[in-house]
């Protein structure tokens, strides 16, 4: 389903039903119900920014959605007033990320450039926490554990002599890092994915390969016996994600397939060559029917794979 002539930068699934967000590089949002027959080829809803849309999450509730912009403009679009915003926070930097805290849709974090990462409550507007790490360039990507205790953060700065802060665990409530000497390859990670089980995390890395934390007590330690590496990242900073049930692991590529792996030992399942010949840049299961699987790529095509 070709939706736009830019690229998709990020999609995401509504966690009850089957409505799929699409941000692309424009100042547009579009809202898709791809499991409907009827209907899946065109958006029942669309929203405009004055800027360019970086991305974008949905409330635990399904009811709300957040928007982040380049300009710093984080809003709150509420469905239950006919989609609007009810909320609105400006930040002093480009957000690159943007994730509620678990089961709580008053607070939201915020990642960004030059390492900026908070946490906000919407109720007051105000930020409640700051996850302060001085040098460590952009923060590329963030997920939480199931626990709601610590999260994962992926940052870009790596360099020859420095690579302890390109993965790290913070504390949520301390704003403390647990553990920040995980992954000492000079690599850095466009996307992180937590494990449903959160005893281990899989980091996508632009060495072309993915590679998956196991928990060690109450840090995380590479896993030299698993890697994901049939597919290709470069600079086009590829996703991936895993199914809701574990099992499986699925990876762009950036010479436009999609491929499969098993998740625990890290064998390729399947290598899908998609139509359009472009670099697929986000790819995220559904939250409920874990064979489902929706890709977004360069052209501005979504294709939904099963």
């Amino acid at each position: 389903m070709e939706i736009s002539t830019t690229p998709l930068w990020n999609i995401k699934w509504c966690k009850k039903y089957s409505h799929l967000l699409a941000v692309t590089c424009d100042n547009f949002l579009h809202m898709y119900d791809l499991l409907n027959p009827y209907g899946c080829t065109k958006a029942f809803h669309t929203i405009e920014e004055t800027d360019k849309m970086r991305c974008c999450v949905w409330s635990n509730t399904s009811r709300q959605l957040i928007t982040a912009t380049v300009n710093g403009a984080v809003k709150l679009h509420d469905f239950v007033n006919a989609g609007k915003v009810t909320c609105s926070l400006q930040i002093k930097c480009q957000p690159t990320s943007v994730m509620y805290w678990n089961d709580d849709n008053n607070v939201i974090f915020v990642a960004g450039r030059t390492s900026y990462l908070s946490a906000f409550d919407l109720r007051s507007r105000e930020q409640v926490m700051k996850y302060d790490l001085r040098g460590a360039g952009d923060v590329l990507s963030i997920d939480s554990f199931p626990d709601g205790n610590t999260f994962v953060a992926s940052y870009n700065e790596v360099n020859r002599a420095n690579a302890q802060h390109n993965l790290v665990i913070w504390d949520v409530r301390a704003a403390a890092k647990i553990s920040d000497q995980i992954f000492h390859e000079r690599h850095s990670c466009p996307c992180v994915r937590v494990h449903p089980s959160g005893k281990s995390f899989i980091a996508q890395t632009t060495g072309n390969y993915a590679a998956r934390f196991q928990a060690v007590g109450s840090s995380f330690k590479l896993d030299k016996h698993v890697r994901y590496d049939k597919h290709t990242v470069y600079e086009f900073g590829t996703h991936l994600d895993i199914s809701a049930d574990g099992k499986h692991v699925t990876s762009g590529s950036s010479d436009g397939s999609v491929k499969t792996y098993r998740f625990t030992d890290g064998d390729l399942l399947a290598d899908i060559k998609l139509d359009h010949n472009s670099a697929v840049l986000d790819v995220q299961y559904h939250p409920l029917i874990p064979r489902f699987c929706a890709v977004s790529n360069w052209c501005g095509v979504i294709t939904l794979l099963e």
